[in-house]
């Protein structure tokens, strides 16, 4: 009797474990396999309710009938083996509508006293939703690769570690390769000048974690494209970079003619989590004496078999802090089962702390006389549940990130009615739209100009269909904050898959190129208007490209006998030329399409009539984004090329006679400047005889009188002294060499030094550049320039002169641009020409003394060595002066 009831009371607390556990239990006994036992999750999972206990499992479940999971099971009981599976298929029949559900297995025999199986215990753990969030991670990384590739994107992930480098198709094929190459040899391909900038980004990114750069790729072929690369670092915990993950897009077109492509692109990590398994234990009073537990649940503690007979807090003294000891506690004291999900909890475990998350309950034991003394435990490890949730969401916020970033505008678009889910900014400007008045919305209610365009249609198309959809070049009618604009668009529809391939949305990518197109038809207007403007001329007009072959001609070419075009569009033109002037000819264009110098040359040509008429030929080479073309003309000279052979002789004697001139005139301005210079040092000679021999008696105006002959004569002599630089600069060395502006500066200052002195002067420069130049000149030009400032400074204000220079280019050649400020008199804007002039003043010469040729002569000096001056200016705010040098 007292056997019986100890079984009775075994099996009811068995039953009653069962019951409360945090996973799927069953018992199935017999050869019709008969749900002895299931508890409440199991009947869950299954769809049905306590009325399929007792019924044959393919009674109770009928749709289960030769799925894997049930002959998985007969072949358990049939056999006596166990099975474990881990995210098995099972289609199961829950309100009428058949359900997949993903679940782990265990099928564990169950023996009589001989020895022979009569049942099956099951446990299972359903995983569907870790199974369906995998497969959504993967739906999401397709779509996200469907999108990059659908914008023009390669793709390339980097692993620091290795050095290793993975990369995508379209990637090697902007990089001009095949297939994939080694991470260096896609390096070695970037433009040398653009290697630095490349680091440089490289370098902020394992800061920033973000890569932006723009750099120009040299292919095998020699042709060069610009491409744009954004990347994201992913760091480990220590914030040291693991991967690099990013894009490449080739933006030639957009460099060329605007600048204005953007571009990015995303990469996912693979989430992996494990299917729990169970843990139990059995714990022995107020105290938590652990009696017993299972090798998974040593497994989940980190702990061996020698801490059982000792307390929680003894085994597990690292848990204090944490609800665990006062969980236990309670459910001892009120004998209320406990249950927790995804609970994190810090072990130690081979000798560090590790962090896990499990579901669990505690359950009371009740004895005979109804009184709680043990307490069962019952547990499943789900941290990797818990790590692939978190990095779900982190990954939703990668891709969100990285679509923020991609040059073209993405939106994501939900359900039936395209509720706007996610749209990027790029997107957003190209509506015109902000987000609040777009986002959670359906975008044909917030964009209803949209619907009448033709475009909700196609979207709808792509939705019910699932095809996609890749527009040209359309116009769409916009309400453009507040405007009514139509911009030119290239768009595409993708259907979003879940992971069962139901279409849940539509991924849709625009590029506005309306500055694009409407450049390209002004190139296209301007190439008509060429042709015409080409054919009205009287030259002939012709283009050639980069090796030189003639590709067009204006009908100008139909006076030349000969002239044949090929069947490929070239012409053919050598036959046309005069035989003298063939070799010349060739040689010369052949030397300027190499080193893409200028060409020109005269020639003679055989006309229809069949006489040779003299032609200059020119051609300038410029860089398009087809590569370099050559445009250039011929134009008949023959009439003037006759008369300059009559006229040459008289030329050539007529130079010889200027340049007698030229000769005879610096010979008069050295010995006239001489023969001033004598009575004019007379004249001061004597008037300082005068001061100081009869300074006392002459009277107060008499020697007023003196001081005004001597400050004549100062006078007298700077004009002579500028006269003559004025007239013998052009006879100065004419050897250019690197002149350093920093020396140049320091000498002119140690020749200013007592001027600088009186004036208070202060003089700053730094680092500034070296230029070619005449090295005389150079230095009189800033000696000059420097004196003027100190001359014409403020009364009693110190005098302050900044020097600066920059690089800039004019007319497509490189200057330094030098600019000398002051803070002196200044002059009115509209006398900045006048200055310039010789004999010039703009100030009483009592007040300020000078010739009036200083600045002509720095003008000359410019001018000699090619470059340009200008001085902008205030009255009373001081005078900035603009020199141009050409630039090394």
């Amino acid at each position: 009797m007292t056997k019986t009831i100890y079984q009775d009371d075994y099996k009811q607390r068995f039953h009653s474990l069962i019951q409360d556990a945090p996973f799927s239990a069953a018992l199935f006994t017999g050869d019709d396999l008969t749900v002895e036992m299931a508890n409440a999750i199991s009947l869950q999972i299954w769809g049905k309710d306590k009325s399929v206990i007792g019924l044959p499992l393919l009674e109770a479940i009928p749709e289960i009938k030769d799925q894997y999971v049930f002959e998985q099971l007969k072949n358990v009981y049939l056999t006596g083996q166990p099975y474990e599976g881990k995210e098995h298929t099972a289609w199961l029949n829950k309100s009428g509508v058949l359900t997949k559900i993903f679940v782990n297995i265990v099928y564990q025999p169950i023996r009589n006293d001989e020895g022979d199986v009569t049942g099956v215990f099951a446990v299972g753990h359903d995983v569907t939703d870790q199974v369906s969030s995998r497969k959504e991670l993967e739906a999401s990384e397709t779509r996200a690769r469907v999108a990059i590739e659908s914008a023009g994107l390669g793709t390339f992930e980097l692993h620091y570690a290795s050095g290793k480098s993975k990369s995508s198709a379209r990637f090697d094929e902007i990089f001009g390769f095949e297939t994939g190459a080694p991470h260096a040899e896609y390096v070695k391909r970037i433009h040398p000048d653009d290697l630095t900038t490349r680091n440089i980004a490289h370098q902020q990114a394992l800061t920033t974690g973000k890569l932006e750069y723009q750099a120009r790729v040299i292919l095998p072929t020699g042709i060069t494209r610009w491409v744009r690369i954004n990347g994201s670092i992913i760091f480990d915990e220590k914030h040291e970079p693991m991967h690099l993950i990013g894009t490449a897009l080739d933006i030639t077109e957009e460099v060329t003619s605007f600048q204005k492509l953007r571009e990015s692109e995303e990469k996912f990590r693979t989430l992996i989590s494990e299917t729990p398994e169970i843990a139990v234990g059995l714990y022995v009073g107020r105290e938590m004496r652990i009696q017993y537990v299972n090798d998974m649940m040593l497994q989940f503690w980190g702990k061996d078999a020698s801490i059982i007979g000792k307390t929680w807090k003894e085994a597990l003294p690292e848990l204090d802090g944490q609800p665990f000891f006062e969980e236990l506690d309670n459910v001892f004291a009120t004998g209320r089962q406990f249950t927790s999900k995804e609970t994190k909890a810090t072990l130690k475990r081979n000798g560090k702390l590790e962090i896990g998350y499990f579901d669990y309950t505690f359950k009371a034991l009740k004895n005979l006389n109804g009184d709680i003394y043990a307490i069962h435990h019952m547990a499943i490890d789900v941290t990797e549940q818990v790590k692939s949730k978190v990095a779900l969401v982190e990954r939703e916020g990668s891709v969100r990130r990285l679509f923020e970033q991609t040059p073209v505008g993405i939106a994501m678009f939900k359900g039936e009615s395209f509720e706007v889910e996610m749209v990027n900014e790029t997107l957003l400007s190209y509506w015109g739209r902000p987000r609040y008045e777009i986002i959670n919305r359906s975008i044909w209610d917030a964009m209803p100009e949209l619907v009448s365009q033709g475009i909700k249609a196609i979207a709808q198309n792509v939705y019910h269909t699932g095809e996609s959809y890749t527009s040209g070049e359309t116009p769409v009618s916009l309400l453009r904050h507040g405007l009514q604009e139509t911009i030119i668009v290239r768009f595409g529809f993708q259907a979003i898959k879940d992971w069962q391939g139901n279409i849940t949305g539509v991924l849709a990518i625009a590029n506005e190129v309306t500055d694009l197109v409407v450049a390209r038809k002004n190139v296209e207007k301007n190439e008509m208007r060429l042709n015409f403007l080409a054919n009205s001329m009287p030259q002939v007009v012709w283009i050639a490209d980069s090796d030189g072959q003639v590709k067009y001609y204006n009908d100008r070419v139909l006076e030349f006998a000969g002239a044949k075009q090929n069947d490929d569009g070239t012409w053919i033109w050598e036959g046309i030329l005069h035989p003298d002037d063939l070799e010349r000819t060739n040689t010369c264009w052949l030397t300027s399409v190499k080193n893409l110098t200028p060409y020109e040359t005269e020639h003679r040509v055989l006309m229809r009539d069949g006489s040779y008429r003299w032609h200059l030929s020119r051609a300038y080479a410029y860089a398009t984004h087809e590569g370099t073309k050559w445009y250039g003309t011929a134009t008949d000279v023959h009439d003037k090329k006759v008369l300059e052979m009559g006229l040459e002789a008289i030329v050539k004697e007529r130079t010889l006679e200027l340049q007698r001139s030229n000769d005879d005139l610096q010979q008069f301005a050295h010995v006239a400047s001489h023969d001033l210079k004598e009575p004019v040092r007379k004249i001061k000679t004597f008037s300082y005889k005068l001061q100081d021999e009869y300074k006392n008696v002459l009277t107060d105006r008499g020697n007023t009188f003196v001081n005004k002959i001597i400050n004549a004569a100062d006078r007298m002599n700077a004009m002579i002294n500028g006269v003559l630089n004025y007239a013998s600069m052009p006879s100065s060395s004419n050897k250019f060499e690197l002149v350093d502006l920093n020396a140049t500066i320091s000498n002119v200052q140690n020749d200013l030094e007592i001027l600088i002195h009186e004036k208070h002067g202060t003089i700053t420069y730094h680092a500034l550049p070296s230029i070619y130049g005449i090295v005389d000149l150079i230095h009189q030009l800033f000696y000059n320039l420097i004196n003027n400032a100190l001359k014409f400074s403020k009364k009693d204000i110190p005098a302050l002169i900044h020097i600066t220079a920059k690089k800039t280019v004019v007319n497509d050649q490189q200057f330094c641009e030098i600019i000398l400020t002051d803070n002196g008199i200044g002059f009115n804007q509209e006398q900045a020409e006048q200055i310039f002039s010789t004999f010039v003043r703009l100030n009483s010469k009592d007040q300020y003394e000078g010739s009036g040729l200083g600045l002509a002569l720095c003008k000359k000096i410019v001018e000699r060595h090619g470059g340009m001056i200008r001085a902008v200016s205030e009255k009373d705010k001081g005078a900035q002066f603009h020199i141009l040098l050409p630039s090394p």
